[in-house]
């Protein structure tokens, strides 16, 4: 996403995101093409936002930054008819009108979605405002670590996703976490749709019964149109399953949606994938989740 230094080959990476009253990170390095855990670990970020970001003062690995829900957009588009050099420069002119702020005060960066011969030439733009990135900027150089590259959820969780397909099948990812709900759906490692969901992990636990039942139908509806759009869309494509992060983050929800939905749902093992360091408490893997997914993060790939 937004880098501003090539990344020397390093085997580890640190990814932290902040949010919800919550500092949440992630580290890990690759042996043999696998993943390896090393800490995972999320905490109250307290007042002192430069005390709270000093621990990762000194960090031998690169380290990246999620950003949270309301720190970008993301804006669907055409893909400009110009040279990939170019891109980024036209996508800035195209989406000047659809944000709230100046462009010159923007940071735009793109992401070409797997769309398949039906409907090629799809682009995100993805846009933050300078001053979110400053920020991060600035707690990187007073905390003394080597900030390389900010990242979205959308694409951490399309990295856990990659670890969990089966080649050349769709897969629904479907996440809860302090911030809100996310469904990813992708394939061969791309993201190909994403949508944001109305209730998140903090709103379902908070729910009476009779309440939550309201709330598992708004969920089933919203999960079969996305569901409907990108079958319709993508004709071709065979979605494969729907898989729902760990934990169950409400007792009733999977077997409520396997009820509802006409794909099957399982239950995301992330156990099998990171066999040591996973946090066994549901709440800090739950806030955890996009950190774990943006130190997944592997080198860009150019449009």
């Amino acid at each position: 996403m937004f880098t501003w230094f090539k990344r020397k080959q390093h085997n580890g990476y640190l990814a932290i995101q902040a949010g919800a009253g919550l500092l949440s990170h992630a580290e890990l390095s690759w042996q043999n093409g696998r993943p390896n855990l090393a800490s995972c670990v999320s905490r109250q970020e307290g007042g002192d936002e430069a005390k709270s970001w000093g621990v990762f003062g000194g960090s031998p690995v690169p380290v990246g930054v999620v950003l949270s829900a309301g720190e970008y957009q993301l804006l669907p588009i055409d893909a400009p008819p110009v040279p990939p050099e170019e891109m980024k420069m036209a996508v800035r002119w195209k989406i000047k009108d659809q944000i709230e702020f100046p462009v010159d005060d923007a940071t735009v960066d793109v992401i070409r979605l797997e769309s398949g011969a039906e409907a090629s030439g799809k682009l995100l733009a993805v846009v933050a405002h300078n001053r979110v990135l400053k920020k991060y900027m600035e707690l990187a150089e007073r905390a003394h670590f080597n900030l390389v590259a900010i990242d979205i959820p959308e694409l951490a969780q399309r990295n856990i996703a990659a670890l969990l397909e089966t080649p050349d099948r769709v897969l629904a990812l479907l996440s809860f976490t302090p911030q809100g709900g996310l469904l990813t759906v992708t394939r061969n490692g791309e993201l190909c749709f994403h949508r944001r969901l109305e209730c998140n992990q903090v709103e379902l636990l908070q729910q009476d019964a009779e309440r939550r039942t309201v709330v598992f139908d708004r969920l089933a509806l919203e999960l079969q149109r996305s569901l409907d759009h990108i079958e319709r869309q993508h004709s071709a494509w065979r979605l494969d399953k729907i898989m729902l992060a760990p934990p169950p983050v409400v007792p009733g929800m999977a077997d409520y949606l396997r009820q509802q939905l006409y794909l099957p749902l399982e239950l995301a093992d992330l156990t099998a994938l990171f066999p040591s360091q996973l946090p066994a408490d549901a709440d800090t893997l739950a806030a955890c989740w996009f950190a774990l997914g943006g130190a997944l993060r592997r080198e860009d790939k150019s449009l």
